[in-house]
């Protein structure tokens, strides 16, 4: 959750109740915001609905030209922080002092680290944390006698039986899934140093970044990772085509995603327990 400074929604209802926000979210979070509504008498959200690919560039628009901005915005990536924190598009709220410490340490440890500036402010809050599982079509793994993996390396020999039975595993081009799938496997993409507020480690070259990126390569060359995100037109397609053998994502993928966008009949979806080595550990190499 992105916070603004003040948009000219919070300036013309300060000191007035119910304070009216204008909140600009996704289609899959509406019904959590109304349900915000319904449960607080002093609050009236105004919800607009604008596309993630949308929201930096209607944003920053609006800024320019003196247009309301809104109070409140839900992103779905971590990495818009900093077109939102410029000179320019200057937008974002510290809410250091505006949220309790105890709402911060019910996070997991380094949980808020993306949101947080070099400085040590805090700029937004996270909303979907959790487990990164693998979902799968169980009469397909029975028919085609696999098991659930449990390493990359049984990752990947799936991909080349779904391959060979056209079929997919997953996205190989969006951000969000090939992200995962680096840092599972052990990449440091950027992380803040340990200790450090104002220094981030950037390692592309280690062992498990090479690993992961080297699996991905291989699985978009077979095809079993597809050329399309998990929300496009053409994967949502191979989907109701099929098509689609397993899928690594979040605990909340199946229930608001795979059902009601894929359209998953009852009784093919399964999730695995996390798949892991270790319990701190999401994903590993064999090795």
């Amino acid at each position: 959750m992105f916070p603004g400074r003040c948009s000219g929604a919070c300036r013309r209802c300060r000191g007035r109740r119910p304070v009216k926000l204008t909140v600009w979210s996704d289609t899959a979070r509406i019904e959590p915001f109304k349900a915000f509504d319904t449960a607080h008498d002093n609050v009236e959200l105004e919800i607009v609905t604008v596309a993630p690919p949308d929201q930096v560039a209607k944003l920053q628009l609006a800024m320019r030209s003196g247009d309301d901005v809104p109070d409140v915005i839900f992103m779905a990536e971590l990495q818009q922080i900093a077109q939102l924190s410029t000179r320019r598009s200057n937008y974002l709220m510290d809410l250091s002092d505006k949220v309790g410490a105890g709402v911060v340490e019910s996070f997991l440890p380094n949980a808020l680290s993306p949101c947080q500036s070099g400085d040590g402010k805090l700029l937004c809050l996270r909303n979907d944390l959790a487990h990164f599982i693998a979902w799968y079509d169980a009469p397909k793994f029975k028919e085609l006698d696999l098991n659930v993996p449990t390493t990359w390396e049984e990752f990947e020999k799936i991909g080349e039986v779904a391959a060979e039975n056209g079929m997919i595993v997953g996205s190989g081009t969006q951000p969000t899934p090939v992200v995962n799938m680096l840092i599972a496997g052990g990449c440091e993409p950027g992380f803040l140093v340990e200790g450090s507020t104002d220094t981030i480690k950037i390692d592309m070259g280690n062992e498990g970044c090479l690993a992961a990126a080297g699996m991905v390569d291989r699985m978009r060359a077979n095809g079993s990772l597809s050329a399309h995100g998990p929300f496009e037109p053409s994967f949502v397609t191979e989907v109701k085509d099929g098509k689609l053998l397993m899928f690594n994502g979040p605990t909340w993928f199946g229930e608001h995603v795979m059902r009601p966008l894929y359209e998953l009949e009852r009784g093919i979806l399964a999730a695995s327990s996390a798949v892991t080595g270790t319990p701190s550990i999401p994903r590993r190499w064999s090795s």
